[in-house]
């Protein structure tokens, strides 16, 4: 049986027309995946986060979780958390 059925099948309803647009267009998924760099560099600022990517695995792994500690411990010092 193997597969060329299922892909038969599929090629037949990926019809020409929308081969010609796949997916979003380029610019839009740069200027989203800017923005969210902009807002994860934006909680992370004053954090030293480049042991995760010269650190020893078990740095790597431990990693994520002192940044969720920081960012709590941001937004608690913020005056955002004061309003």
């Amino acid at each position: 049986m193997g597969i060329a059925d299922q892909l038969r099948s599929v090629m037949r309803d990926y019809t020409a027309d929308s081969q010609g647009q796949t997916g979003i267009p380029q610019e839009q998924a740069i200027a989203l995946m800017l923005a969210k760099y902009e807002n994860v560099t934006a909680l992370l600022d004053g954090f030293d986060y480049s042991p995760f990517f010269t650190g020893t695995p078990t740095v790597c792994v431990s990693s994520p979780p002192q940044w969720i500690i920081f960012w709590g411990w941001k937004m608690d010092n913020s005056s955002l958390s004061k309003l």
